[in-house]
């Protein structure tokens, strides 16, 4: 366990359903990764002011548009969902949506325990976007700038898909 930090409260895992203003933190580089099937993936994680915490596994190997929902939800502007996405693109999408705040129903379940701790799964019931991405500080959608979410309607010439 970490020591915690002075400057945010300790983090708990979110074991109840309900509604949670959530932060959605930009991955750290290492998280993301192709998975066995060569597709890209990552692990994000979603944290509110008040330490509760969350993980929630992303890839497309079965299609974009789960992630290009969650980004346009967190970021409040529509964002095209790919056939296909380059492990380049995948980064830019879900760091668009980094530090992008939104109020989240959201429905918890057991899931076993892994090393005497219980594990859950999380789902999102809605996503309503509150504030937006301003250099890593939240501010009210109507001072916060457009976030910029990249255009994957038309295929780039250094990436095909």
């Amino acid at each position: 366990m970490s020591q915690p930090s002075p400057d945010r409260p300790p983090l708990t895992t979110i074991d109840t359903s309900g509604v949670y203003v959530l932060r959605l933190c930009k991955p750290k580089p290492e998280k993301y990764k192709l998975n066995t099937g060569g597709f890209p993936s990552v692990s994000i994680f979603f944290m509110t002011a008040e330490g509760l915490c969350f993980n929630k596994n992303y890839s497309t190997q079965f299609g974009t548009k789960s992630v290009a929902m969650l980004v346009g939800k967190f970021t409040n502007k529509y964002v095209q969902a790919p056939e296909q996405m380059h492990i380049s693109q995948f980064i830019e999408l879900v760091d668009s949506a980094a530090n992008c705040v939104a109020e989240v129903d959201l429905e918890v379940t057991p899931n076993g325990e892994w090393n005497g701790r219980p594990q859950f799964k999380y789902k999102f019931k809605s996503i309503k976007s509150i504030l937006g991405n301003s250099n890593g500080q939240p501010t009210l959608n109507g001072e916060a700038p457009e976030p910029t979410v990249p255009d994957y309607s038309k295929p780039s010439e250094s990436n095909p898909f």
